[in-house]
C-alpha cells in the first residue's frame, strides 16, 4: 500500500506518465513517503470519468484528467449532464497547461481556473512558456522541470492535508 497514489486513464500514456513522474519525484523528495501510479480503465464510462470517480470514492489519492472533463464533472455538463454522479465536491489541486499547446487553448485553463477560485477552490495554475500539448513528459523539453514542480505542490499537499 502507498502513502500516495495517484490515478491516469489506461489508454492515456501522456497522463500515466505524467503520474508516474510525479511519484518518482515524490519519492525522491519526500523521505518515507511511497507513491504509485495507477492505471484506471474506463470500462462503461468514459475514462477520464472513470478516474475522476476513482477520486470521488477514495480509490486515490490524486486524478490526472484532462480539464475539459475536469470541467463537465464540476459543473454536471456536456457528457455527464444527466448523469447523477456526484462530483461537485472534488477539489481541483492544479491546473498544468503548455502555453505553445496548439490542440487544447491555454485560455480554457486560465477560465476554469478562474471559475474554480470564484466559487471557493483555490487552485493553483501553471502555464508552461516552453511546453506543448505533448512535452510535459518528455525530459529534453522541460518535462522533469514541470514534474519536480508538480510533485512538490502534490508532497505540500499531501503532508500539509
Amino acid at each position: 500500500s502507498s502513502d500516495l497514489i495517484v490515478g491516469a486513464g489506461e489508454q492515456s500514456p501522456v497522463h500515466f506518465n505524467v503520474g508516474r513522474a510525479l511519484c518518482r519525484a515524490v519519492s525522491k523528495s519526500a523521505q518515507g513517503m511511497t507513491c504509485a501510479a495507477e492505471r484506471i480503465a474506463g470500462r462503461d464510462a468514459a475514462e477520464p470519468l472513470a478516474v475522476l470517480g476513482n477520486l470521488r470514492d477514495g480509490a486515490i489519492d490524486i486524478a490526472i484528467a484532462p480539464s475539459d472533463w475536469l470541467y463537465h464533472a464540476y459543473s454536471a455538463s456536456g457528457p455527464v449532464e444527466f448523469m447523477d454522479v456526484g462530483f461537485e465536491n472534488l477539489r481541483t489541486l492544479l491546473l498544468l497547461h503548455g502555453e505553445r499547446d496548439i490542440v487544447v487553448a491555454p485560455a480554457m485553463s486560465t477560465w476554469f481556473s478562474d471559475a474554480l477560485i470564484t466559487n471557493g477552490n483555490p487552485v493553483e495554475l501553471i502555464i508552461d512558456p516552453d511546453l506543448d500539448h505533448f512535452s510535459i513528459v518528455d525530459i529534453d523539453s522541460g518535462g522533469a522541470d514541470t514534474a519536480w514542480r508538480i510533485a512538490a505542490h502534490a508532497t505540500r499537499l499531501a503532508r500539509d492535508g
